[in-house]
């Protein structure tokens, strides 16, 4: 997945590139793109906690009581930025059935590659 910085101009832009591509038979990127007007609102999706959250679940799926435990904070705390994670497509969940409680959910990073890419 790239993270980065775009204009809605250079969103809407993206697709009639990759419909044309397809009709030419051409082979397009399978990367995801996560695109933010401001630098800010990447660096406040991509904190510091965040970024070691996604560091703790890379090689370890792990439930949020097990990811505090692992990085000192608080559950509520945790379970907020893993939210976060979730929402913007960098984290999912290993459970099949939908668990009892959110706190029992078993998280795993959802991509192979981040990459940030900052434009100002």
């Amino acid at each position: 997945m790239i993270v980065t910085t775009g204009t809605d101009a250079e969103f809407f832009k993206r697709g009639p590139q990759i419909a044309k591509s397809l009709d030419a038979g051409e082979s397009i990127s399978q990367e995801s793109i996560l695109s933010f007007e401001d630098v800010e609102d990447i660096l406040r999706l991509l904190s510091v906690k965040r970024l070691k959250l996604l560091k703790v679940i890379k090689n370890e799926p792990s439930t949020i009581y097990q990811i505090a435990k692992r990085v000192g904070r608080d559950l509520q705390s945790v379970k907020l930025d893993i939210d976060a994670l979730l929402a913007a497509g960098l984290v999912t969940h290993l459970n099949t059935a939908l668990p009892v409680s959110p706190y029992e959910a078993v998280f795993k990073v959802a991509v192979d590659r981040l990459t940030i890419r900052l434009e100002f």
